[in-house]
Parts: C-alpha cells; sequence; structure tokens
C-alpha cells in the first residue's frame, strides 16, 4: 500500500508538478517507508504501528519486493525536469544529471540537512543555458529564502535566466521541532517532530524512565535539542508515569524507532495532561504470550485499540496472555480485555469453562489459579456471542494476592476454521486493592 501510494504521488508530481504530492512524497518516504525497513536494510515489516514493537521479517512477503521498489523511487522524485524548468524536491546532499531543452545539466546538492536548514546548488553546464528554477517549499521548511526566488503555490521560483557552469544557489530553510497535537483516537497524546521526521522514543534508549506508554511530553523551549553523534537524535523533557519531575528522554526518528527490537512510541501524553492516577500495575511488566501470532500490537500500553493474537495457522489446546513485573505486588481486581472477533477465531471457547486467571507469586514460580473470568459469556469454538473489540472482564479476588505475574488462559476458538484455532487480547490489567472508587470501575466495564 505504501508503495502503491507513493508510485500514485509520483505520477501526479510528474503531470501536475504540484508541490503538495512532493509533499507527501517526502512525509512517506522518511517515515512509514523508511520505518518499515531495518536499518540494515535486508529485513522489512508488514505491519508497522507508531507503537510496540516492530515485526521485522526475513520471510517471503510482498513487503520484501515492494519496500525496495519504494525506495528506488526516492531518487526519482528528488529532482524532475520540466520542458523550461529544473525541480528541486529534496534539501539532502545528492545530485542528478536531466536534460533540459536538448541540454545536459547537472544539479549539485551539498546541504547541512537534517541538522541545519542551509543547503546550495551547483550548476554544471558545458555551455550556457536558459531555464527556470523551483525548489519545493514544504510547510516544515517556511520560510525558505533562495536569492531573490518568489514563493508560489508550494515552490520558490527562480525565473528563468541564462545559467553558466559554476553558479550556485544558497538556500536557507527552516529546520526546527514541532508539537503535534493529537485528535480523535489521540486526543490527549502530542508528538514531537524535526523537519520531516516523525520522532518517538525507544525504551532502549531510555533505560532509566518508565515504558513510553507512561511519558508525558512537557511545554518547553526548545522543545528538544539535537544530540552530537552521527546518528541524528534528540533530547527532550518528559514527566513519567505519576512523576512530575522532568527527567531527559532520548527520541530518535520513527524510522529508526524499535530497531533492535524494543518497545516505542511516537505519541506520548500530551503537555498538561496529567496521567491516569488508576494505572495498571502491569504498566510496566514485560509482556507475553503463547504463541508469537501476526499482529504487533502490546497489552499493557494501555490502548484498548492495540491487540495481539496467537494465529499461526496451527491448533493449541490452550492459550495465554502473560505480563510479568520486576517485583512483586498486592492485586485484588484483574481486567482483561478482549482483542477482535475475526471469522476464524480470536476468542476464547468457553463451552467447558471460562478463562481462568493465574498467578506467580514469585519469579519463575508455578502459576496458580486464582480466579476465572465469571462474566465471560457463553462462547463455543465457532459461536463468538457477538463479542465486541475491546470488551472487558473482571475478576474481583476475595482477598488480595501477592502476584509477581499474571496471567489469562483458555481454549483458543477456530471459527470457521477447524484446522486451527487462536484468540486475541487487547489489554491484561491489575489493580492494587481499593485502588478506585466502585463507580469509576462499573463505568470502565460498560464500555
Amino acid at each position: 500500500m505504501t508503495t502503491t501510494w507513493i508510485q500514485l504521488n509520483l505520477q501526479l508530481l510528474r503531470l501536475t508538478g504540484g508541490a503538495k504530492y512532493g509533499d507527501e512524497l517526502e512525509r512517506t518516504f522518511y517515515n512509514h517507508l523508511a520505518a518499515a525497513q531495518h536499518p540494515r536494510g535486508d529485513d522489512w515489516c508488514y505491519y508497522t504501528a507508531l507503537e510496540g514493537r516492530k515485526p521485522y521479517d526475513k520471510g517471503i512477503n510482498c513487503c520484501h519486493s515492494s519496500g525496495p521498489r519504494g525506495m528506488a523511487l526516492v531518487p526519482q522524485s528528488s529532482y524532475l525536469a520540466g520542458r523550461d524548468a529544473i525541480l528541486v524536491s529534496t534539501f539532502e546532499t545528492s545530485s542528478a544529471r536531466m536534460e533540459i531543452g536538448g541540454r545536459q545539466v547537472t544539479v549539485e546538492q551539498q546541504s547541512q540537512f537534517p541538522r541545519r536548514g542551509e543547503s546550495v546548488l551547483t550548476i554544471r553546464l558545458d555551455k550556457p543555458a536558459t531555464f527556470a528554477v523551483k525548489i519545493r517549499v514544504p510547510s516544515w521548511a517556511v520560510p525558505v529564502t533562495a536569492e531573490s526566488a518568489a514563493v508560489q503555490s508550494g515552490w520558490a521560483v527562480l525565473p528563468a535566466r541564462e545559467w553558466r557552469d559554476g553558479d550556485r544557489i544558497a538556500i536557507n530553510f527552516n529546520l526546527a521541532a514541532r508539537l503535534v497535537v493529537g485528535d480523535h483516537g489521540n486526543a490527549g497524546r502530542a508528538a514531537l517532530t524535526w523537519g520531516p521526521f516523525v520522532l518517538a522514543c525507544d525504551q532502549s534508549l531510555n533505560p532509566g524512565l518508565s515504558k513510553p506508554r507512561s511519558l508525558g511530553l512537557i511545554e518547553s523551549q526548545p522543545l528538544c535539542t539535537l544530540k552530537p553523534g552521527t546518528q541524528l537524535a534528540f533530547e527532550t523533557k518528559v514527566a513519567g508515569g505519576m512523576k512530575s519531575q522532568p527527567m531527559p528522554a532520548t527520541l530518535v526518528p520513527f524510522a529508526d524507532a524499535g530497531a533492535e527490537g524494543g518497545v516505542y512510541r511516537v505519541w506520548l501524553r500530551a503537555p498538561g495532561v496529567a496521567p491516569t492516577a488508576n494505572e495498571s500495575l502491569l504498566a510496566d511488566g514485560t509482556e507475553s504470550r503463547s504463541r508469537q501470532g501476526n499482529q504487533y500490537g502490546s497489552i499493557n500500553d494501555d490502548d484498548f485499540d492495540s491487540i495481539v493474537v496467537t494465529f499461526d495457522g496451527t491448533k493449541s489446546k490452550e492459550d495465554w496472555f502473560a505480563v510479568t513485573l520486576a517485583a512483586p505486588v498486592n492485586i485484588d481486581r484483574v481486567v482483561f480485555a478482549h482483542g477482535r472477533t475475526f471469522h476464524d477465531g480470536g476468542w476464547f471457547d468457553a463451552s467447558a469453562g471460562k478463562p481462568r486467571v493465574q498467578v506467580q507469586r514469585g519469579t519463575g514460580g508455578a502459576w496458580e489459579t486464582v480466579g476465572e473470568l465469571s462474566d465471560y459469556p457463553g462462547t463455543t469454538a465457532t459461536d463468538n456471542q457477538q463479542l465486541k473489540s475491546g470488551r472487558k472482564f473482571t475478576l474481583r479476588l476475595t482477598s488480595p494476592e501477592k502476584a509477581v505475574a499474571v496471567r489469562v488462559i483458555g481454549v483458543p476458538a477456530c471459527g470457521d476454521n477447524p484446522g486451527q484455532a487462536f484468540s486475541s487480547c487487547a489489554e491484561l490489567q491489575a489493580f492494587e486493592p481499593q485502588q478506585s472508587p466502585p463507580d469509576a470501575e462499573a463505568k470502565a466495564e460498560s464500555r
């Protein structure tokens, strides 16, 4: 889909010269396409979410052919030759050779991007030639200045003139951080960008902080600063979990986040938005499941639209979803949220018993059943009882239990494909005794 989107916008850019198509190409190249490819260049993600872990896959699938095709279009979109004009659609250090009015022209660009907003174009010709030069002006780069160029319809236009070998055009553009405030499903969240790059918080680069899902951005100037080194990385201030004391955090481009298999997140809590007081005790735990599956969300990210499944095309007598903590906690309530119902499974088969809740009291200890999700519907292997995505089921313990790990275990369903079976989970949460009033929980369970 991403490569097809690139092909469409490249053709529209060629046909119309519309700067908005170049903007869309740039946004896609630097972010979603690059984020799907491992920095080594050999592996690709089939799905690339804005949070969680990147599922790089060495197997043969469409991404391993379509992804490189998309990357091959990057240089083709960077410089375009019109009938009497050169269109420059990149600020990268680069060069291109093209034909204008029957003459061969080479354009060389030496740039400080992506660290500073400065670059220089040099025209190479064997003989003088007359043509215009148009430099794309993306919204993040405004204002762009290039000699006496006038900005028209998203391009800084240098009118047709006679160019000689070695003529130079000095370009200056705005390169800074911006705060993007979320809406709809990301209401209460915000993200940072640097020029065209969407930034993300990678847990592996921030070992002293809470999980990215618990972090909040802080209103500060500058929003972030460039860190020294060859890798493009930034330092900003965040608040972690219920702590209000600002702490430094490292952000990297979304394309680089999660490259080592760690948890990352683009959307963090927006400045001025208070953390959730009724936070699950499992929020900073390590999640696991009985089978890896092919959905790469998270079950302890407080996002009920982010799911995992155990689908692998095979049958299994039981499936489980677990979160393990670094130290034991006392819990009196466990909440399991169903992930998603598919035609061929995704729920638990409760015909022989409801899904069970188990705990480990010590690290590596035996799993002990402490109850079942009695409010789980009477599903069967083929009947999902119209189970809705994100629906919550709660076990209230008669007395608090000490646990270092919690899991929900049950029989997976097969739906209309009896040759396999799998289950899904959106969220697994546990709460300490009397952490929330009964009416708040009633509202939560009525989701």
